[in-house]
């Protein structure tokens, strides 16, 4: 799990990348590094729980 600060230049290029338009936003990324969950705002415990492995 990583929380990225979208002030930061490591957070602005994640938001590019992954094109992030609100906060807060969940992504779980597949092996390849692709999307394979995004939610936007606040998700509950079992929603993360149910998306992470």
């Amino acid at each position: 799990m990583v929380r990225l600060n979208l002030l930061s230049e490591v957070g602005r290029q994640a938001a590019r990348r992954f094109r992030v338009q609100a906060v807060p936003t969940l992504l779980v990324l597949d092996a390849d590094g692709e999307v394979a969950y995004r939610h936007t705002g606040m998700p509950s415990r079992s929603e993360v729980v149910a998306h992470v492995p």
